[in-house]
Formats: structure tokens, C-alpha cells, sequence
């Protein structure tokens, strides 16, 4: 799965009428802690959010929003990771 190859993607949600959040589309960043991963023939891999992760309309554990069911909610920050905001 190739997330954002080029590193250019963002997510807009906006929280007024006149302002708003861009979140980086970056597929491993918020799950991204050790404590986190799993393993593949002894070879530790990030978990990873699916594109319904950074989807804001949709509710709270109504779709899994990563590969390993952490992430529960889209836009999701999990303890050890991290979101780019601007």
C-alpha cells in the first residue's frame, strides 16, 4: 500500500466557518511507536492507518481505521506517535 509516495497529501477538516486543521497524510506516523508494531518472520513492522483514518466524517469505531484495530477514531494520535498539523 503506498499512502502518500510523494509526501504531498493533506486532509482538511475544517472546525469553523472560517478556519480549519490540515493533518499530514502520513500512514504510519500516529501508531508509529515499538510498542506498537508487529511482527512478520521475526521482522518488526509499524502498524499503519488505512484511508478511512483520516476520514472525519466517519464515527468513532465505525470502520477499522488500522491494521492492527488501535486506531479507533479517524485523525487518531496514539501515545508514541505523531500527527503533522499545519
Amino acid at each position: 500500500m503506498l499512502g502518500d509516495p510523494n509526501i504531498n497529501l493533506t486532509v482538511f477538516v475544517q472546525n469553523s466557518n472560517m478556519a480549519g486543521i490540515l493533518y499530514a497524510y502520513e500512514v504510519c506516523d500516529a501508531c508509529e511507536d515499538d510498542s506498537l508494531c508487529y511482527q512478520i518472520d521475526n521482522i518488526l513492522l509499524s502498524d499503519f492507518v488505512h484511508p478511512s483514518g483520516f476520514e472525519s466524517f466517519r464515527a468513532e469505531s465505525s470502520t477499522q481505521s488500522g491494521r492492527m484495530n488501535q486506531i479507533q477514531a479517524p485523525l487518531q494520535l496514539l501515545a508514541g506517535g505523531y500527527i503533522g498539523t499545519l
